[in-house]
């Protein structure tokens, strides 16, 4: 629900994806109007080629993004919206990581 309803104020969609929890989505909750190439997982996260990743999640049963080692929080704003409260987050990738990984 949060990623069709983001995707409205967005103009250049190119860099948008849904998180996918591993257990993913029942098809109740918009999966029939998804495309896969919209999605991303813990994997997609621990190898992107980002420096900083923009989150939106909210409180209660919708969930957050759950992010793996090797990133820290930078920053977050929160929003009330009538059916919770939103939380948009920045993270950056640590040294600690960059380091793990090829160049």
């Amino acid at each position: 629900m949060l990623y069709t309803s983001a995707l409205t104020y967005i103009r250049d969609r190119s860099h948008v994806y849904n998180f996918l929890p591993e257990r993913g989505f029942p098809f109740y909750q918009g999966t029939p109007v998804m495309r896969d190439d919209e999605y991303v997982d813990g994997e997609w996260l621990r190898s992107t080629q980002a420096n900083r990743v923009w989150t939106l999640g909210a409180d209660g049963h919708m969930g957050n993004v759950p992010m793996p080692k090797g990133w820290k929080l930078l920053g977050e704003e929160r929003y009330r919206e009538w059916f919770a409260r939103l939380t948009l987050k920045l993270f950056e990738r640590t040294e600690q990581y960059e380091s793990l990984t090829p160049n």
